[in-house]
């Protein structure tokens, strides 16, 4: 022991004395500041410091800090590994004694005036678990004392491993209590969002996440829809939007399958920026008997909140509300769908009630052309099929008689019906033929079609009929007034192989006919 390092009691009651403090109560931090304590009061230490290691971050923690001097050094107080005396001895396992500051080049002024240092590590089982560090503002005090420091050591490491498992066991004891937690809340969930929105408010206030959102699979194939959002606004929200499956962190997630951990996204070629405060995120796969349906996608400020520890703890509540998640997700699909079941069922009701009414109104407008012998427009259009190929054949002559009402005149639509129908039955009535093809092809316009062997004269029968009908119709003023118009067109050969461009070519002459004049027309020589 050197001159500098006296103490008034034997070193074995000194150890003991460190042995009862050390076992009081098996807190690490308050164990440790109450051995720190000692050491300083037993040999008027001007510093010392006990620290711990995370390897898993590559970082010493100081855990306990006993000295009355001005300092760096605080509780919390954290460098990484290989940095200091302290790093070097954490990263190496070797002890250090520097006798001299100015002479040791990784020496690092942390207490100011500081001129001496020894620092060793405390071994369990031959691995790191802390480290006890001395400083002194006097050259040379703990030269001599490096026996001593590693006495102490070794009587202190099995105190501090068996914190240290007790502290881990409380944790994984906590971390079990809120998957319970997580798991009894899922189950009682009758509804999603309060599920997810129960969810993501845990996780922010456990692990400080200023980005929280659940995607799961939509009706929209190779997207995620955000199911819920929370971030640092309350004030914006991304519900509902489309996220690509081969886009971001949360795509290579959701591809892959396997939790995804970006300790520094401004390094990472996926990461999609939301939120420009946020450095590390944290992807982790929501899925049940294999199947991948959704990512739980958690973003913060700093690393720590995605420590091992807690991605271990993450994946597990993950997993432990995938089932409730896919069970309600999938009744809130089915709920959509059952409502867009119902507007449809409701949407064909009504067009079924709109098809009843038309049909209606169908049936009452043929059943009334049927009675002064008018055809649809379909039938007709059939028969005009059927007599072209009648013609293509040869042997049978067809000509189509159209009938135009003056569009210019004063006749309504009502009484439009009631001079066309009539008249319709009257030319039936003079042709001596109560089955021949009329249609209303227009609101104005009306078409007959006469067909027969070639020796069959339809101009003269046209004619007639026309005569027929100009003397049945003397007396009617509103008739004569409305000038009908006049065209027929008589089918020939090349005309027959196109029915439908046959009647629209006759159409689209009848339109250019002046009011009140018969007009004849060969459609192969028009």
């Amino acid at each position: 022991m050197s001159r500098r390092t006296r103490s008034t009691q034997p070193l074995p009651e000194i150890l003991a004395e460190l042995a009862r403090l050390a076992t009081e109560d098996l807190s690490l931090r308050p164990m440790l500041q109450r051995v720190a304590d000692a050491l300083a009061g037993y040999f008027q230490w001007q510093l010392v410091a006990l620290v711990s290691i995370d390897r898993q971050s590559n970082r010493f923690v100081c855990e306990a800090l006993s000295t009355s001097l001005p300092t760096d050094i605080h509780v919390g107080y954290s460098r990484e590994l290989g940095s200091g005396v302290v790093g070097e001895v954490a990263a190496t396992g070797r002890p250090v004694l520097v006798s001299d500051a100015s002479q040791y080049p990784n020496f690092v002024h942390t207490l100011p005036g500081g001129q001496s240092e020894l620092c060793v590590p405390i071994l369990f089982r031959g691995t790191v678990i802390a480290v006890l560090n001395l400083e002194s503002t006097e050259v040379g005090t703990f030269d001599g004392s490096l026996d001593l420091l590693k006495t102490i050591s070794e009587q202190i490491a099995g105190t501090i491993a068996g914190a240290r498992r007790v502290e881990e066991l409380t944790r994984r004891t906590q971390l079990l209590e809120v998957v319970a937690e997580f798991t009894r809340q899922a189950m009682e969930s009758e509804d999603l969002d309060a599920l997810l929105g129960f969810v993501l408010r845990s996780l922010a206030a456990r692990f400080q996440t200023v980005e929280s959102t659940v995607l799961l699979e939509g009706d929209l194939v190779g997207h995620l829809e955000v199911a819920a959002h929370l971030g640092a606004s309350p004030h914006i929200t991304y519900r509902g939007k489309q996220w690509p499956i081969n886009e971001g962190v949360v795509g290579r997630c959701f591809r892959e399958g396997v939790l995804i951990y970006v300790d520094d996204v401004s390094k990472d070629p996926h990461y999609s920026t939301v939120n420009p405060s946020v450095r590390a995120e944290l992807a982790l796969p929501i899925s049940l008997k294999g199947r991948v349906f959704g990512v739980l996608n958690l973003e913060a400020e700093t690393s720590q909140p995605f420590s091992g520890e807690n991605r271990v703890l993450l994946r597990a509540l993950a997993d432990a509300v995938a089932g409730a998640i896919h069970l309600l997700s999938t009744a809130h699909r089915l709920q959509q769908s059952q409502a867009r079941a119902e507007r449809q069922a409701v949407e064909l009701g009504r067009a079924r009630e709109n098809l009843r009414r038309a049909t209606g109104k169908l049936d009452r407008r043929q059943g009334e052309q049927a009675v002064f012998g008018l055809s649809s427009s379909t039938q007709f259009r059939k028969q005009l099929k059927a007599q072209c190929r009648a013609v293509s054949r040869g042997g049978r002559g067809m000509a189509l008689w159209l009938i135009r009402i003056n569009p210019h005149s004063y006749v309504d639509a009502i009484r439009l019906n009631e001079i066309i129908t009539p008249y319709a039955a009257r030319i039936a009535n003079f042709l001596v033929d109560a089955n021949i093809p009329m249609c209303q092809l227009r609101p104005r316009s009306l078409g007959v079609l006469l067909s027969g062997a070639p020796s069959v004269d339809s101009r003269k029968r046209i004619e007639e009929c026309l005569q027929a009908l100009h003397r049945s119709y003397v007396g009617d003023t509103e008739l004569m007034r409305a000038e009908p118009s006049h065209l027929v067109v008589l089918c020939k050969l090349s005309q027959a192989k196109d029915p439908e461009g046959f009647l629209d070519h006759a159409l689209a002459q009848l339109d250019e006919l002046p009011d009140g004049v018969l007009s004849w027309l060969d459609a192969h020589h028009p």
